[in-house]
């Protein structure tokens, strides 16, 4: 029980306490660190596959995300190097050059779980199937985080509150 400041009772459930001030949701019960300890992305491991094995030697993302058939996949990293946030168009393009037309790009300003960012919106069309993006940028002169989702339009549309839940589970760390 806890005294209201009106002077009546209130019944507390101790199992229905949240441990985190944020808007994380509570089905996010797993952590990603992110490589270099900036930020942490609490995931549900019920809809999301993470995945931070490498083969390459060079430039590489940190983390994955996938969803459990696949067909949607979150990209991570957090680099020691600067990223244009004020103009991410051209950014962005150079990361998705050779991997379709883009049709669509509109970039924002966000804010989650008190950290905000730079953030965009973007339809791409390879090969007659169009592909939808979302993705959130930090940027400092001691480094940056991306985190990017993706996947076929009508999937991303389906699914988007599973994928705005991932997104929601971003806080530094």
């Amino acid at each position: 029980m806890r005294l209201n400041e009106n002077g009546t009772w209130q019944y507390v459930d101790s199992l229905a306490k949240e441990t985190r001030p944020h808007k994380i949701p509570l089905a996010s019960t797993e952590k990603y660190v992110s490589r270099n300890k900036r930020f942490a992305v609490w995931y549900d491991p019920n809809k999301w596959i993470f995945d931070t094995i490498k083969t390459t030697k060079g430039f590489s993302w940190d983390a994955t995300f996938n969803s459990p058939d696949y067909a949607i996949t979150g990209y991570c990293l957090d680099s020691r190097l600067s990223s244009p946030t004020d103009d991410l168009e051209p950014y962005i393009r150079t990361q998705f050059e050779g991997t379709g037309t883009i049709k669509s790009f509109s970039n924002f300003k966000d804010t989650i779980n008190g950290i905000a960012f730079s953030a965009y919106d973007m339809e791409l069309e390879w090969n007659g199937v169009v592909y939808k993006y979302r993705g959130y940028f930090y940027s400092t002169s001691k480094g940056s985080f991306q985190f990017s989702i993706g996947t076929q339009k009508e999937i991303f549309d389906d699914d988007k509150q599973t994928i705005l839940d991932l997104f929601n589970g971003i806080e530094k760390y």
